[in-house]
């Protein structure tokens, strides 16, 4: 794919750790997309997986999944941006629907368009 000429997005699975970046990073793949780890749910992103991410992937090209890493608590994806932003991250992906609770998939973790608003405005105040 990278041979392609286009950008190439890798998100990471989630029972790999980041040094899975390392050879799609080598190989020169675009964007990269860190996601919880975990199974049955129970998605986590530790301080150490954001810390050994951002010295994986080439600086700027690491997206933080923040719907993915919320756990159905969607107050805590800004509480992630805000920490992720503190260790270096650039770049965040959530869901946002109008109605969340109405939403087909992922609707747990969704963000209203109030929530992602609120958050963007926390990331700009910490920047």
């Amino acid at each position: 794919a990278v041979d392609t000429g286009r950008l190439v997005n890798v998100k990471k699975p989630q029972w790999l750790g980041p040094s899975y970046f390392s050879s799609a990073a080598s190989a020169g793949v675009s964007w990269f997309t860190l996601r919880g780890t975990g199974t049955h749910g129970l998605m986590h992103v530790d301080m150490h997986e954001l810390l050994d991410t951002l010295e994986t992937v080439p600086v700027g090209k690491a997206f933080l999944d923040l719907t993915h890493t919320n756990r159905g608590n969607t107050s805590r994806s800004r509480q992630m941006a805000v920490a992720a932003q503190a260790l270096g991250f650039q770049n965040f992906f959530a869901e946002t629907h109008p109605h969340p609770e109405k939403a087909i998939s992922d609707a747990p973790n969704q963000l209203s368009f109030v929530q992602i608003e609120y958050l963007l405005e926390c990331l700009r105040d910490a920047a």
